[in-house]
């Protein structure tokens, strides 16, 4: 006869061995041997620490055409010289390089370590560079930064005659030494990363005092660093990773994250689409993609995926020929291919419901997360997204949004998918086709760009990777008023003129998660919750 002892023993065994089999905790997950694949997890939280001062929305747009080396328009220019803070002007005119004010959008922003003992850098996570550089202690306009001394970390070694810069389109730039170091970002370290300390830095990051530098995600072909370029910190700790991949959940205004090494299917709704990297020419080096088709509007009967939509639409269809898919790779199962001038459906639930990412990748106990921190744009009035509002017992509501035509094109449009830009940026004729379904939209030479109303609702913008398609809620397309308490407000839309690629910046990847795939050299999207 069995003892209740024995039975006790024998009820806790079977209870440990049930709980070693069920799904970790994300963030209790620890480290465990390269063979079998790192994980991390890294806290961040929404940095309400600091609301910066206002600058023009064009600020930002001029902050990208000036990353990709293309010229600034005379007319962006202008709003950008009449919107400098007084600082910057001060600097240019004792020679230095020409500066901006930071953009009120959000960022998102990661704690890293760096040396020993360990020096904690708030860093921006950029996939459109290759490049981890820091601010350097003692450099002139780095006030207020939290900044890296190489003299206080033992584990630092100067590279002999290596040395970085980072040039802009309007000729200002960031430069300086390379130094070896250790370098953690959650529980993964890698001891002789390649930093880069920064001995001079453009006045559009010393007047950002929540950053003190990036950590480039790009291809390491990319990586400034002369006569050698050097891996990014990505690419040095891939292969200790179960999956060597990383994604992007950024959110509108809350928190997000990046994971690395492994696919959460919770943070996505339902297929994963991917389309192949274009790995030459100009932009080789970046995670450059082809989406072959866009739809301005949300048709009454397709279903993107996504949860929230800022506007209906009719069936009439601009031009209905189907995508062509070019530059992607199979989508796996749970979904059906675009159908002539339809949206994509797929999965029992409809659209890309149903799908929980691409078996066992999707797993949460087979790679790391690092959750950010996103810094919000000031609130400036209460239908500053473009909602139209009435009152309800004395709160705003959203009314129904009216209906619109629906836009749908087979154009392949080129671009980046860049977590270091603000705004989406296309070719000039997808711009007018969205702005054209905007009431009273106008590119604004004065403004530099385009305006349009406040209180106007936005229709969505979808586009389409593979046989898949991600939808914009329109909301998010409202980037912000072009001053305090202005009724006219800058789209999240704007030309690429000047670039030669579209830039899928913030307001496209926050729609999505984003999966970044160096292992099979593609890029990955899928739809998600965007009801939040």
């Amino acid at each position: 006869m069995q003892t209740f002892g024995a039975y006790f023993v024998a009820v806790l065994a079977a209870s440990a061995e049930l709980a070693s089999a069920l799904p970790q905790k994300m963030d209790l997950v620890e480290p465990r041997g390269q063979e079998q694949g790192r994980t991390l997890s890294v806290p961040v939280v929404h940095n309400m620490n600091r609301r910066k001062a206002l600058g023009h929305p064009a600020l930002a747009y001029a902050k990208a055409l000036r990353k990709f080396n293309a010229t600034i328009p005379t007319h962006v220019q202008a709003v950008v010289d009449r919107f400098r803070l007084p600082s910057a002007k001060r600097a240019d005119e004792e020679g230095s390089v020409v500066a901006t004010s930071v953009d009120s959008d959000t960022e998102y922003v990661a704690t890293i370590s760096v040396g020993t003992p360990a020096q904690s850098l708030p860093m921006d996570f950029d996939t459109g560079s290759a490049d981890l550089w820091v601010m350097g202690s003692g450099v002139s306009g780095t006030s207020g930064h939290t900044t890296y001394d190489s003299s206080s970390s033992s584990t630092a070694t100067k590279m002999s005659s290596a040395s970085w810069s980072i040039s802009y389109g309007d000729g200002s730039s960031s430069s300086g030494d390379v130094y070896t170091d250790t370098v953690t970002i959650g529980n993964l370290t890698f001891a002789k990363q390649a930093v880069e300390v920064a001995t001079t830095v453009s006045s559009e990051f010393t007047e950002d005092t929540d950053i003190s530098g990036l950590v480039g995600l790009a291809q390491s072909s990319i990586n400034t660093v002369t006569p050698t370029a050097q891996n990014t910190w990505f690419d040095n700790i891939k292969s200790s990773l179960a999956s060597p991949l990383f994604t992007a959940d950024l959110k509108h205004d809350t928190k997000g994250s990046y994971n690395f090494g492994y696919i959460d299917a919770a943070a996505h709704t339902g297929t994963i689409y991917y389309a192949d990297l274009v790995t030459s020419g100009e932009f080789g080096g970046f995670w450059t993609f082809v989406a072959s088709g866009y739809t301005v509007g949300t048709s009454t009967s397709s279903s993107s995926g996504s949860s929230s939509s800022s506007s209906a639409g009719s069936a009439t269809t601009a031009a209905s020929s189907s995508p062509t898919g070019a530059g992607s790779s199979s989508t796996g199962g749970g979904s059906s291919s675009t159908g002539s001038g339809s949206s994509s459906t797929g999965g029992e639930s409809g659209g890309f419901g149903g799908f929980g990412g691409f078996g066992g990748d999707s797993s949460s106990d087979s790679g790391s997360t690092l959750r950010l921190r996103p810094r919000p744009r000031p609130r400036l009035f209460a239908n500053a997204w473009g909602f139209k509002e009435k009152k309800s017992n004395g709160m705003p509501t959203r009314t129904t949004p009216e209906k619109r035509t629906v836009t749908r094109r087979a154009t392949a449009i080129t671009g980046i998918a860049d977590t270091g830009t603000t705004l989406l940026m296309l070719p000039d004729t997808v711009v007018s086709d969205y702005y054209a379904q905007v009431s009273g939209a106008q590119d604004s030479t004065e403004e530099g760009g385009y305006v349009f109303s406040c209180d106007a609702t936005l229709p969505d913008f979808s586009f389409n990777v593979g046989e898949g398609e991600i939808t914009i809620p329109g909301d998010y397309i409202n980037f912000q008023p072009i001053s305090t308490g202005s009724s006219t407000c800058y789209g999240g839309i704007q030309s690429d003129s000047g670039i030669g690629m579209a830039i899928f910046g913030d307001i496209a990847l926050k729609a999505a998660l984003v999966v970044f795939d160096s292992g099979n050299s593609r890029l990955g999207w899928a739809a998600k919750d965007t009801s939040s």
